[in-house]
């Protein structure tokens, strides 16, 4: 698999696997299977990732009436001994116990065996490693126990977003994109996937891209980088269309105000003949043209350029002030600025 297909491949996860390769060898541990930003497909991610690695892995569903003994030994073919699992087990492989619909009774049983198979394996250079998916209330008490936690960070999504995007967007939409991966869909790379494969007028208008998706597929609160965030979803479900257009706003931000600056100054250059810095500009601090923003510079061009570019001058202008003011942006201001700015590029 490459990475647009096995989110595994994303760093934050390929760490957390490297972290169970390292605590597997002293015999075991406890890994916790959940939590809403875990990609799914861990057993599957666990088996590529240790057979890439020369160890055989053997996935194990216990009965909740089956001793640890017993569940490990009959796959293996070894008698149901502790000392004959714990020293003469067969090293190169693992066994995967999905202990997840276990109950507290059996979970406790499980416990007490790994801690007896570490400290066996302490002392033993050989035997078999045991990875205990554990359930999210599970207590390893005394046995390394590693947990999601939340460790997809802002730099996997972005990764993600980049990988399945069009590779011939331009700029700024692919930026756009990009950002409203993070910002809008968080932790959810299932939507952060479709976001950076969304058509043009999905990425001018986020929220109606979103509005489809309502009441489907919502999911708790989860953390992305350590910030606490909800599922875009559930705060559509929940109404909450501040938050969202908050988030819009800040991908907007990260994505378009340096475009926007970038064409303030094409403008300026192009025009700076026709411009001046007046006592009004002056009162707000302005001491040379440079810095004449797009809201003056639309005043005082307006009746001087043709009018299509007039047109497009106020709407930068208009978008400038929209973000400025924590506002997303206006879907038919940033669609005549990006037709606008593409004439440019092509004169």
């Amino acid at each position: 698999m490459n990475l647009s297909d096995d989110p595994w491949q994303l760093p934050s996860a390929r760490a957390f696997l490297s972290e169970i390769e390292s605590q597997v060898a002293g015999g075991g541990c406890v890994a916790v299977k959940g939590g809403p930003s875990m990609p799914v497909g861990l057993d599957l991610a666990l088996q590529q990732y240790f057979s890439a690695n020369g160890v055989i892995v053997e996935t194990i569903t216990p009965k909740a009436a089956d001793s640890p003994l017993e569940a490990l030994a009959t796959p293996f073919g070894i008698p149901a001994e502790f000392e004959a699992l714990a020293q003469g087990g067969p090293s190169d492989h693992l066994a995967v116990i999905v202990a997840t619909g276990l109950g507290s009774a059996p979970c406790a049983a499980w416990r007490i065996f790994l801690n007896r198979l570490r400290a066996a394996r302490s002392k033993s250079v050989s035997g078999l490693s045991v990875l205990f998916l554990a359930p999210d209330e599970f207590d390893a008490n005394g046995t390394p126990c590693l947990g999601w936690n939340g460790r997809l960070r802002r730099a996997d999504v972005t990764i993600w977003a980049d990988v399945h995007a069009p590779l011939d967007r331009p700029e700024p939409l692919a930026s756009l994109a990009a950002a409203l991966a993070v910002e809008l869909c968080g932790w959810r790379l299932d939507l952060a996937a479709e976001i950076a494969r969304a058509r043009r007028e999905d990425l001018l208008n986020p929220f109606g891209w979103l509005a489809l998706r309502a009441g489907f597929g919502a999911s708790p609160p989860c953390t992305l980088g350590g910030l606490h965030m909800s599922c875009p979803i559930a705060l559509l479900d929940q109404g909450a269309e501040s938050e969202i257009r908050s988030r819009i706003w800040m991908a907007q931000l990260t994505a378009l105000f340096p475009w926007i600056e970038t064409h303030r100054q094409k403008v300026i250059g192009r025009h700076r003949k026709l411009l001046r810095v007046d006592d009004h500009l002056r009162a707000f601090g302005v001491t040379s043209v440079d810095e004449i923003e797009f809201g003056a510079l639309a005043w005082q061009l307006n009746s001087r350029v043709a009018r299509m570019e007039a047109e497009m001058i106020i709407c930068f202008a208009q978008m400038r002030n929209d973000l400025a003011h924590r506002k997303p942006v206006n879907p038919s201001d940033l669609d005549r600025t990006l037709r606008g700015a593409a004439q440019w590029d092509k004169a």
